[in-house]
């Protein structure tokens, strides 16, 4: 069992170090200031929410990155207290084996929408730098603020202040 583990824990991080290592051939370097391309991937038994005119935050995680299984019960925390203000937050997994997906649903919860993106076509398109890495887009679809990593209450702080700026901002010029 534990070589399995130690196997799939590799296997994700030779993922991500190809992923950083393919350059800009077939890929979207997500900037700030850029629009977030459409996500065209299944998700964990329902489709993808419709997102325009939201605030969202887009976040890149897996089931065995201890700072993603810390970010979890914040993220929950503030889809809560700001979903029905125009916030939703779409969660893609990076796990290779839907199973583990589900048992971390179980083990944690989440009502906002998890995407499982098992070959990892997401994170080489958009050129994922960490886990977890998290992607702010505004109601215009524009990448607002990028977040590497998990660091406790200093994100959660960050992520709040974000999330309420955005959400001022009701103007949306189409």
């Amino acid at each position: 069992m534990n070589s399995r583990r130690w196997l799939n824990k590799h296997y994700a991080i030779l993922t991500f170090v190809l992923c950083v290592s393919i350059g800009e051939s077939g890929s979207d370097v997500l900037l700030v200031g850029h629009p977030f391309p459409d996500l065209n991937i299944e998700t964990i038994d329902k489709s993808i929410p419709n997102i325009s005119d939201h605030v969202v935050l887009i976040n890149f995680w897996a089931s065995w990155c201890v700072p993603c299984k810390q970010s979890f019960p914040v993220m929950e925390k503030l889809y809560q207290q700001y979903k029905g203000k125009g916030f939703e937050i779409l969660a893609v997994s990076m796990d290779k084996h839907e199973d583990s997906i589900q048992k971390f649903i179980k083990r944690h919860t989440i009502s906002f929408d998890i995407i499982h993106d098992h070959n990892h076509i997401l994170a080489i398109r958009f050129q994922v730098p960490a886990m977890p890495t998290s992607f702010f887009v505004d109601r215009k679809g524009v990448v607002r603020y990028i977040h590497k990593g998990f660091h406790g209450e200093k994100t959660e702080k960050e992520l709040k202040q974000q999330i309420e700026l955005l959400l001022k901002e009701k103007d949306i010029k189409k």
